[in-house]
Protein backbone atom coordinates (compact mmCIF):
# COMPACT_ATOMS: atom_id res chain seq x y z
CA UNK A 1 0.00 0.00 0.00
CA UNK A 2 2.90 2.28 -0.74
CA UNK A 3 1.80 3.13 -4.18
CA UNK A 4 -0.57 6.42 -4.75
CA UNK A 5 -3.51 4.46 -5.39
CA UNK A 6 -4.00 3.57 -1.64
CA UNK A 7 -5.55 6.47 -1.01
CA UNK A 8 -8.57 5.45 -2.92
CA UNK A 9 -8.81 1.75 -2.52
CA UNK A 10 -7.24 1.24 1.62
CA UNK A 11 -9.30 3.17 3.55
CA UNK A 12 -11.77 0.91 6.36
CA UNK A 13 -15.20 0.50 5.32
CA UNK A 14 -16.03 -1.54 8.35
CA UNK A 15 -17.59 0.38 11.31
CA UNK A 16 -16.87 -1.91 14.28
CA UNK A 17 -14.01 -0.03 16.60
CA UNK A 18 -10.53 -1.76 16.09
CA UNK A 19 -8.04 -1.03 18.58
CA UNK A 20 -3.72 -1.67 18.48
CA UNK A 21 -2.97 -4.74 18.80
CA UNK A 22 -6.08 -6.35 18.39
CA UNK A 23 -6.72 -8.61 15.29
CA UNK A 24 -10.14 -8.84 14.54
CA UNK A 25 -11.32 -11.14 11.91
CA UNK A 26 -10.24 -10.85 8.22
CA UNK A 27 -13.07 -9.31 5.54
CA UNK A 28 -13.84 -9.66 2.00
CA UNK A 29 -12.38 -5.92 0.37
CA UNK A 30 -9.10 -6.85 2.86
CA UNK A 31 -8.94 -10.55 1.20
CA UNK A 32 -9.44 -8.76 -3.01
CA UNK A 33 -6.80 -5.75 -1.81
CA UNK A 34 -9.55 -3.06 -1.14
CA UNK A 35 -8.30 -2.41 2.18
CA UNK A 36 -5.59 -1.55 4.53
CA UNK A 37 -6.40 -4.11 6.83
CA UNK A 38 -5.43 -2.54 9.67
CA UNK A 39 -7.84 -4.83 11.85
CA UNK A 40 -5.59 -7.77 11.13
CA UNK A 41 -2.39 -5.76 11.71
CA UNK A 42 -1.84 -5.28 7.51
CA UNK A 43 -0.70 -1.71 8.04
CA UNK A 44 0.85 -0.38 11.55
CA UNK A 45 -0.98 2.47 13.34
CA UNK A 46 1.52 5.27 11.56
CA UNK A 47 0.75 3.90 8.45
CA UNK A 48 -2.89 4.10 8.58
CA UNK A 49 -2.65 7.30 10.06
CA UNK A 50 -1.58 9.04 6.71
CA UNK A 51 -3.84 7.14 5.03
CA UNK A 52 -6.79 8.70 7.13
CA UNK A 53 -5.02 12.14 6.78
CA UNK A 54 -4.17 12.17 3.56
CA UNK A 55 -7.95 11.21 2.53
CA UNK A 56 -9.11 13.85 5.19
CA UNK A 57 -7.03 16.41 3.53
CA UNK A 58 -9.28 15.45 0.37
CA UNK A 59 -12.38 15.81 1.67
CA UNK A 60 -11.65 18.90 4.17
CA UNK A 61 -8.67 20.97 1.80
CA UNK A 62 -6.85 20.07 -1.37
CA UNK A 63 -8.60 17.67 -3.73
CA UNK A 64 -5.57 17.52 -6.03
CA UNK A 65 -4.08 14.22 -5.27
CA UNK A 66 -7.52 12.39 -5.34
CA UNK A 67 -8.24 13.67 -9.13
CA UNK A 68 -5.47 12.77 -10.03
CA UNK A 69 -5.52 9.65 -9.15
CA UNK A 70 -8.54 8.71 -10.34
CA UNK A 71 -7.73 10.16 -13.74
CA UNK A 72 -4.55 8.10 -14.23
CA UNK A 73 -6.93 5.32 -13.45
CA UNK A 74 -9.72 6.11 -16.12
CA UNK A 75 -7.05 6.50 -18.89
CA UNK A 76 -5.35 2.95 -17.88
CA UNK A 77 -8.82 1.52 -18.32
CA UNK A 78 -9.57 3.35 -21.14
CA UNK A 79 -6.71 2.09 -22.72
CA UNK A 80 -7.19 -1.27 -21.86
CA UNK A 81 -10.77 -0.97 -23.46
CA UNK A 82 -12.68 -1.04 -20.27
CA UNK A 83 -15.19 1.52 -20.61
CA UNK A 84 -17.86 0.78 -18.20
CA UNK A 85 -15.31 0.52 -15.23
CA UNK A 86 -14.37 3.79 -16.63
CA UNK A 87 -17.84 5.31 -16.61
CA UNK A 88 -18.29 3.63 -12.68
CA UNK A 89 -14.95 5.38 -11.78
CA UNK A 90 -16.05 8.64 -13.66
CA UNK A 91 -19.41 8.78 -11.54
CA UNK A 92 -17.61 8.41 -8.28
CA UNK A 93 -15.28 11.52 -8.74
CA UNK A 94 -18.22 13.17 -10.16
CA UNK A 95 -20.28 12.19 -6.69
CA UNK A 96 -16.83 12.85 -4.42
CA UNK A 97 -16.32 16.32 -5.78
CA UNK A 98 -20.13 17.39 -5.29
CA UNK A 99 -20.21 16.01 -1.93
CA UNK A 100 -16.81 17.20 -0.97
CA UNK A 101 -17.42 20.73 -2.42
CA UNK A 102 -20.78 21.25 -0.66
CA UNK A 103 -19.27 19.74 2.47
CA UNK A 104 -16.23 22.56 2.44
CA UNK A 105 -18.64 25.47 1.35
CA UNK A 106 -20.63 24.29 4.47
CA UNK A 107 -17.68 24.08 6.48
CA UNK A 108 -16.23 27.71 5.76
CA UNK A 109 -19.74 29.08 6.45
CA UNK A 110 -19.98 27.31 9.72
CA UNK A 111 -16.29 28.82 10.82
CA UNK A 112 -18.16 32.33 10.96
CA UNK A 113 -18.81 33.41 13.89
CA UNK A 114 -21.38 35.62 12.86
CA UNK A 115 -22.71 37.18 9.12
CA UNK A 116 -25.34 40.21 9.16
CA UNK A 117 -26.92 40.78 6.06
CA UNK A 118 -29.38 42.91 4.40
CA UNK A 119 -31.50 42.71 1.53
CA UNK A 120 -34.43 45.53 0.05
CA UNK A 121 -37.55 44.62 0.35
CA UNK A 122 -40.06 45.52 -2.68
CA UNK A 123 -41.23 48.46 -0.65
CA UNK A 124 -37.60 50.26 -0.30
CA UNK A 125 -37.26 48.56 3.22
CA UNK A 126 -35.18 46.24 4.37
CA UNK A 127 -34.61 42.60 5.93
CA UNK A 128 -32.42 42.41 8.29
CA UNK A 129 -30.32 38.65 8.89
CA UNK A 130 -28.16 37.47 11.60
CA UNK A 131 -26.92 34.27 10.96
CA UNK A 132 -23.95 32.36 13.17
CA UNK A 133 -21.92 29.49 12.36
CA UNK A 134 -24.44 28.61 9.86
CA UNK A 135 -27.51 29.17 11.85
CA UNK A 136 -29.95 31.83 11.56
CA UNK A 137 -29.91 33.61 14.80
CA UNK A 138 -32.37 36.53 14.26
CA UNK A 139 -34.43 38.53 11.46
CA UNK A 140 -36.37 41.58 11.21
CA UNK A 141 -37.92 43.88 8.87
CA UNK A 142 -36.98 47.72 8.31
CA UNK A 143 -39.67 49.68 7.21
CA UNK A 144 -38.96 52.17 4.36
CA UNK A 145 -37.39 55.25 4.96
CA UNK A 146 -35.94 54.21 8.41
CA UNK A 147 -32.18 54.08 9.00
CA UNK A 148 -31.57 50.24 9.11
CA UNK A 149 -28.31 50.55 11.32
CA UNK A 150 -29.72 51.57 15.07
CA UNK A 151 -32.00 48.61 13.74
CA UNK A 152 -28.93 46.12 12.88
CA UNK A 153 -27.14 46.55 15.98
CA UNK A 154 -30.25 45.93 18.12
CA UNK A 155 -31.02 42.42 16.12
CA UNK A 156 -27.27 41.57 16.38
CA UNK A 157 -27.85 42.67 20.37
CA UNK A 158 -30.83 40.24 20.76
CA UNK A 159 -30.40 37.45 18.09
CA UNK A 160 -29.89 33.93 19.57
CA UNK A 161 -26.51 32.90 21.46
CA UNK A 162 -25.19 30.09 19.12
CA UNK A 163 -22.15 27.66 20.12
CA UNK A 164 -19.29 27.08 17.79
CA UNK A 165 -20.10 23.41 16.60
CA UNK A 166 -17.32 21.07 17.21
CA UNK A 167 -15.52 19.64 13.78
CA UNK A 168 -16.33 21.46 10.11
CA UNK A 169 -20.00 21.16 10.47
CA UNK A 170 -22.63 24.07 11.07
CA UNK A 171 -24.85 24.24 14.09
CA UNK A 172 -27.68 23.69 12.38
CA UNK A 173 -29.10 20.82 10.15
CA UNK A 174 -27.09 20.89 7.00
CA UNK A 175 -30.33 21.19 4.65
CA UNK A 176 -31.14 24.87 6.65
CA UNK A 177 -27.24 25.95 6.62
CA UNK A 178 -27.68 24.94 2.87
CA UNK A 179 -30.58 26.98 2.52
CA UNK A 180 -29.49 30.15 4.11
CA UNK A 181 -26.55 29.88 1.88
CA UNK A 182 -28.60 29.58 -1.46
CA UNK A 183 -30.23 32.90 0.12
CA UNK A 184 -27.31 34.55 0.59
CA UNK A 185 -26.37 33.90 -3.15
CA UNK A 186 -29.85 35.42 -4.35
CA UNK A 187 -29.47 39.26 -5.84
CA UNK A 188 -29.80 42.06 -4.11
CA UNK A 189 -28.32 40.24 -0.60
CA UNK A 190 -26.19 42.86 0.74
CA UNK A 191 -23.25 41.67 3.91
CA UNK A 192 -22.90 43.80 6.59
CA UNK A 193 -20.62 42.95 8.28
CA UNK A 194 -18.51 39.12 8.37
CA UNK A 195 -16.87 37.85 11.92
CA UNK A 196 -14.98 34.47 11.72
CA UNK A 197 -12.21 32.82 13.95
CA UNK A 198 -9.37 35.65 14.19
CA UNK A 199 -9.98 37.15 10.26
CA UNK A 200 -13.04 38.88 8.91
CA UNK A 201 -13.16 37.12 5.85
CA UNK A 202 -14.99 33.97 4.54
CA UNK A 203 -13.25 31.75 1.90
CA UNK A 204 -12.94 28.29 0.25
CA UNK A 205 -9.81 25.89 0.04
CA UNK A 206 -7.85 26.93 -3.16
CA UNK A 207 -7.49 23.42 -4.10
CA UNK A 208 -10.55 22.89 -2.91
CA UNK A 209 -13.40 20.52 -4.57
CA UNK A 210 -15.30 23.52 -5.46
CA UNK A 211 -13.04 23.34 -8.52
CA UNK A 212 -12.67 19.89 -9.55
CA UNK A 213 -16.82 20.22 -9.51
CA UNK A 214 -16.82 22.91 -11.55
CA UNK A 215 -14.12 21.23 -14.15
CA UNK A 216 -15.97 17.85 -14.45
CA UNK A 217 -19.52 19.92 -14.57
CA UNK A 218 -18.01 22.07 -17.51
CA UNK A 219 -16.99 19.07 -18.94
CA UNK A 220 -19.89 16.95 -18.90
CA UNK A 221 -21.45 19.96 -20.70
Amino acid sequence: YGCKESLVDAIRRATDVIKPGVISPTCVLAEMGRCAAPCVGAIDVVGYDELTTRARSALLQDSRELESIVRDRLQTLAQDQRFEEAAAWRDRLAAFARGAARGQELAAFAALTEVVVARATADHGWELHVIRHGRLAGATLVAPGIDPRPHIDALVATAEYVTAPIGPIPAALPAETDRVLRWLDSPGTRLVRITGDGADSWSLPAFGAGGLHQRLSNSAA
